[in-house]
């Protein structure tokens, strides 16, 4: 059985709906506390999900990734970090769709500090922005 281990996912709130933070339709995924999260089984070429190692990782990402100090993405999609339970893929590069016609998927292989990519994630707790935020 997988071990599971605590990670710290990074999401954007659309509609009271819990995204992934980077990907766009049709790619994104939606997330539900309480709830695993896989990658589409359609999309079995995409993925793994990407998450942090740390609260710290994640927030680094946020505010200083190519969203500048601000905690949501073009001023209207608020982006919260998620303490989470994670099942590490054994994949080392991840892959996501193209825009392009003639590319199905582009692969990622290099990441932000503190990435770990996943097979599986469950959200636990929001800690960021601190409740009441």
């Amino acid at each position: 059985m997988p071990r599971v281990i605590k990670v710290f996912k990074v999401v954007r709130v659309v509609n009271g709906v819990l995204l992934s933070a980077i990907a766009k339709p049709p790619e994104e995924i939606v997330y539900r506390p309480g709830e695993w999260t896989e990658r589409r089984p359609n999309r079995r070429k995409w993925g793994p999900l990407a998450a942090f190692d740390s609260e710290r990782a994640a927030v680094w990402f946020i505010r200083d990734t190519w969203w500048g100090t601000r905690d949501t993405v073009s001023s209207f999609w608020p982006i919260q970090v998620w303490e989470a339970e994670g099942v590490r893929s054994r994949a080392r590069i991840l892959r996501k769709p193209s825009r392009f016609r003639h590319r199905r998927t582009y692969e990622i292989r290099d990441f932000p500090s503190g990435t770990i990519l996943c097979d599986r994630i469950k959200l636990v707790m929001r800690v960021y922005p601190k409740e009441g935020r």
